[in-house]
């Protein structure tokens, strides 16, 4: 059993269940600021779960760090972010 592969990471198709739509990295200087909420898409040993949402603090250099509660803060690449549709920064709410 030592090599076998983890099947918690994934969902059985069964017949009446909608299929699982998989979040795809949408986040970019354009769209992430302070107070922007975002969800970790990533599967990545070590880091947050797949799923987890928070906030980010500041950006830079194709990364944000992100405080996710209970989770911890993370230092997380833009691509393994998903930012939701109508979520704003408050430096875009701001400048309103």
């Amino acid at each position: 059993m030592e090599n076998a592969p983890n099947m918690a990471r994934f969902q059985l198709d069964m017949p009446g269940m909608p299929p699982l739509r998989r979040l795809r990295a949408n986040a970019s200087t354009a769209n992430l600021g302070p107070g922007t909420q975002v969800k970790y898409i990533g599967a990545v040993d070590g880091g947050p779960r797949y799923g987890a949402t928070g906030f980010v603090k500041r950006t830079g250099s194709g990364r944000a760090y992100v405080d996710m509660g209970r989770s911890g803060r993370w230092h997380i690449p833009f691509y393994l972010l998903f930012v939701a549709p109508g979520s704003t920064s408050t430096l875009t709410s701001r400048a309103a």
